[in-house]
């Protein structure tokens, strides 16, 4: 299996991806949140194989939540997820 945390403010959008993961039988979403911070101690806790982090976040912003957890869990992938409206492409 595949541990996976998920980190996006926005709740609905946060829920569906947990969702959607969730229905894949090889991926195990080991918690989520909408907070920075949070996110950090949700990665500690759980030591997931991936994170998926919005940039902008309360508490601690995505970029830097990326930076501390390569640093801290080496093992840990992230990927960031962003959206932008298409006015600003």
């Amino acid at each position: 299996m595949i541990k996976v945390a998920v980190a996006d403010p926005q709740r609905l959008l946060r829920a569906g991806v947990c969702e959607v993961l969730r229905a894949a039988k090889t991926i195990d979403v080991v918690g989520d949140t909408g907070d920075g911070i949070r996110a950090l101690e949700l990665a500690r806790r759980q030591r997931p194989d991936v994170m998926l982090v919005d940039v902008p976040m309360p508490g601690m912003d995505g970029i830097r939540l990326t930076e501390i957890v390569r640093h801290d869990l080496p093992g840990t992938k992230v990927i960031i997820l962003a959206a932008a409206a298409a006015e600003e492409w």
